[in-house]
């Protein structure tokens, strides 16, 4: 079995013996690495059919000729089109004691500050205050890039940020103080003058 265009030996290529009704498989083989094959089974040659099938070349269908005679197989290149994939990542993941939110999992047009989006995941509630809950729990901290800057009125960030800086949301369960909110990026103002605006990290 070789290449149509460069007569070089097809390995690997599937060798399949199947009835011309039913299109049942009798035998199967595959090609060495000097593109030949043998199959060895007993059956009608008549009643059945030769098919050949390899990645990126066209499937090759042919009669099988009787006795022992020798057979020469030419496969034809075959562009594949591959579908498109598409890799999302998930929406939530756990990774030892800390649970990450994808905030674009959970907002929608209609929503306005990350506390619209808070809302909806599993777990955390927001009072209208501002303040987080998780499990029922209240959070008595609140960081940013790492640090506190908020103190205890974290309320000021949930109720003003927009879901659109936001990327994720990290709770650490098992840990004081609870993280949320991390890779948060806030537009200078006179209020957080001391946050720097970065849109490009979304």
């Amino acid at each position: 079995m070789i290449d149509e265009n460069t007569k070089k030996p097809v390995e690997r290529a599937i060798v399949s013996v199947k009835q011309k009704e039913g299109n049942r498989i009798v035998a199967f083989s595959h090609t060495s690495r000097e593109g030949d094959f043998e199959i060895k089974k007993d059956f009608n040659p008549a009643e059945c059919k030769l098919e050949v099938s390899c990645l990126s070349y066209a499937t090759y269908t042919c009669n099988i000729p009787s006795g022992n005679q020798p057979l020469l197989i030419e496969l034809t290149n075959k562009d594949i089109s591959l579908k498109e994939v598409i890799i999302s990542p998930r929406s939530i993941t756990q990774r030892r004691d800390t649970i990450t939110y994808l905030v674009s999992s959970f907002s929608s047009k209609e929503d306005r500050t990350i506390g619209d989006v808070l809302k909806k995941m599993p777990g955390v509630e927001v009072q209208e205050s501002g303040k987080i809950l998780y499990q029922g729990k209240e959070l008595n901290k609140f960081y940013i890039e790492g640090s506190d800057m908020l103190g205890g009125r974290y309320g000021l960030a949930t109720n003003n940020v927009s879901y659109k800086n936001v990327s994720s949301v990290e709770i650490m369960e098992n840990h004081q103080p609870v993280k949320a909110l991390e890779d948060v990026f806030f537009p200078s103002n006179d209020l957080f003058s001391w946050w720097r605006a970065d849109f490009g990290r979304r």
